[in-house]
């Protein structure tokens, strides 16, 4: 409360921010992206050759930390039920944590290890790489404060299924870049199936991605940053 202004990536924690007593002028700016850099197409070589993935197959894709809180193993109950409907599609698990083996030995057990790729962790450019080979990005976590990893996955033209959170609300069009549902493996797989069985409103999807994503852009945050920079100043000179 000592400060003029307080930056916050996300409503979420502008509300927390809030419960904590804090009533100073807050202002929320999302983490910037750098999209001049991000976006790029699909790159044949990765991650479809190495990881034995037919051309014509659907990829699914998570990026992210595998831990329980994350809620990923519902993701795996969900590719289950989808498969039953949709035969050649891939889901990808980029990224690593202590549920990881637990997670393998789940897909295993539920009968589909075979079209789950865990590729562990890897560097941003093969997170790129994977997204640019995405037909859909799914984020099954119920507890995100910021989208940005959603934000990414918009920025690469993929469209987002996600459990609703705040940083899944803040993030996500419903309906046009991406769809909140309930943190069930039924509702992520009716959706998924919906949007695969449909490539009209799927490439649509990708278009407002890609679209709506500029304003999650670098430049749009420093924008904004600046425009209370500029507001605190004048602010400043005219109460002396």
């Amino acid at each position: 409360n000592l400060c003029d202004a307080v930056v916050v990536p996300s409503k979420a924690v502008e509300q927390l921010l809030r419960s904590y007593g804090v009533h100073r002028t807050i202002e929320v700016i999302p983490t910037g992206l750098e999209l001049d850099s991000w976006y790029m197409k699909e790159n044949p070589a990765f991650p479809r050759i190495p990881l034995g993935i037919p051309s014509d197959a659907s990829i699914l894709t998570y990026v992210g930390r595998l831990a329980i809180e994350k809620n990923v193993q519902m993701l795996l109950f969900s590719f289950r039920k989808l498969l039953e409907k949709i035969t050649n599609v891939y889901l990808l698990f980029v990224g690593s944590g202590p549920q990881e083996e637990e997670l393998k030995e789940l897909a295993a057990e539920l009968g589909v290890r075979d079209k789950c790729r865990f590729l562990g962790f890897v560097g941003r450019e093969k997170v790129r790489e994977c997204l640019a080979a995405s037909d859909i990005f799914l984020f099954p976590s119920k507890t995100e404060t910021q989208g940005l990893v959603m934000a990414e996955a918009l920025a690469m033209g993929v469209p987002v299924v996600a459990a609703d959170s705040f940083g899944a609300r803040e993030t996500i069009r419903v309906g046009i870049d991406g769809f909140i549902l309930p943190a069930e493996p039924d509702a992520f797989a009716n959706v998924v199936e919906k949007l695969l069985g449909n490539k009209e409103k799927l490439n649509k999807m990708k278009e407002e991605a890609l679209k709506g994503a500029k304003r999650f852009s670098a430049k749009e945050s420093a924008r904004k940053l600046l425009n209370l920079y500029e507001r605190l100043i004048n602010k400043k000179y005219k109460s002396e």
